[in-house]
């Protein structure tokens, strides 16, 4: 091999000077789907188990008073929608990702908008209950700690 130059072959992506010999685009797609379910298990999870933190009925529903809740609930459905988008673009819009669809289809200007809201307020949320809101020494609950800003 010595200094000569390698042919990068069309199948071959080439990653911060890793050279891959297989299918990025499954990989990928394995990616998103695994956060998607992923944060979808721990929204469920949460109203699954608040019967067995809050015993009154009233106090269920205080699961939507709490902004960490809403932006984690925004960032599962972001990540469902990433993963949807992703699938549905390369396995039967392919003319987008050739590159010969001149217009960004709604479905990704959603895609793109709900990303920015979740990306920029699941930080603020974060930064925001940490330094202002929160007066505990230990996280009683690890999905409102630490998941929000794990993502990103």
């Amino acid at each position: 091999m010595g200094t000569a130059a390698m042919e990068v072959k069309p199948s071959t992506y080439n990653i911060v000077g890793v050279l891959f010999q297989f299918n990025v685009k499954a990989l990928y797609a394995c990616w998103r789907v695994f956060w998607a379910v992923y944060h979808m298990t721990w929204v469920l999870l949460s109203w699954v188990l608040e019967p067995w933190v809050a015993y009154p009925a009233i106090d269920r529903l205080k699961w939507f008073v709490y902004l960490t809740n809403w932006m984690y609930l925004l960032l599962a459905l972001e990540t469902v929608i990433e993963a949807i988008n992703f699938l549905y673009v390369h396995l039967l819009r392919y003319d987008i990702v050739k590159g010969k669809k001149c217009q960004m289809p709604w479905y990704l200007k959603m895609q793109w908008l709900l990303y920015e809201i979740v990306s920029t307020g699941s930080l603020m949320v974060t930064a925001w209950y940490w330094g202002a809101v929160y007066k505990g020494t230990l996280c009683r609950k690890l999905y409102t700690c630490k998941l929000p800003v794990t993502y990103y």
